[in-house]
């Protein structure tokens, strides 16, 4: 993975991957 930089696109990023995460743990427990 690239250092973070400081911009908006790199925390877009991070957060599609939290929430694509949570989705996942959502679908298991269900």
């Amino acid at each position: 993975m690239r250092p973070p930089k400081k911009d908006g696109q790199a925390t877009v990023v991070y957060f599609h991957v939290t929430v694509m995460g949570l989705d996942s743990i959502d679908e298991t427990s269900m």
